[in-house]
């Protein structure tokens, strides 16, 4: 099974002139999802996690509002990156349905500080003294 484009759409909406094409967040949550999680979960779990990352990044392209105000036309949106996957709801989502827990530590991690962008490849193992990767 994979994550279709129509998969993702069904659970975010934004703007097709913002994000015309679906398929590279898609294909971003899913390196980011190996990366992270590996192979501790069944396909359809996988993929359905796939499916929260792709909206995520998604809607950190096209931010949420979260909050208007109608007087002096201020509007606010979603994009405090430091937060991680938090910041949206998607993220959020993706976290808790990751049922091997390694995103939210990874995530967990990122926040703090503790480590950076993903690793796309890892051999051996990490030297005394330097903090695991998630």
């Amino acid at each position: 099974m994979a994550v279709a484009i129509a998969d993702v759409q069904r659970i975010i909406q934004y703007d097709q002139t913002v994000v015309p094409d679906v398929q590279p967040f898609i294909d971003d949550a899913v390196v980011m999802a190996t990366a992270v999680i590996g192979t501790r979960l069944s396909s359809s779990q996988f993929d359905l996690v796939c499916r929260y990352l792709a909206a995520h990044l998604i809607a950190i392209t096209d931010p949420r509002i979260q909050s208007e105000q109608v007087k002096t036309l201020m509007v606010s949106y979603q994009a405090r990156l430091s937060d991680g996957l938090g910041i949206t709801h998607f993220g959020t989502m993706a976290m808790q349905l990751d049922t091997s827990g390694k995103l939210a530590n990874w995530n967990k991690a990122v926040v703090s500080g503790k480590a950076g962008a993903f690793d796309l490849f890892h051999a051996g193992t990490n030297s005394p003294g330097t903090p695991e990767v998630y």
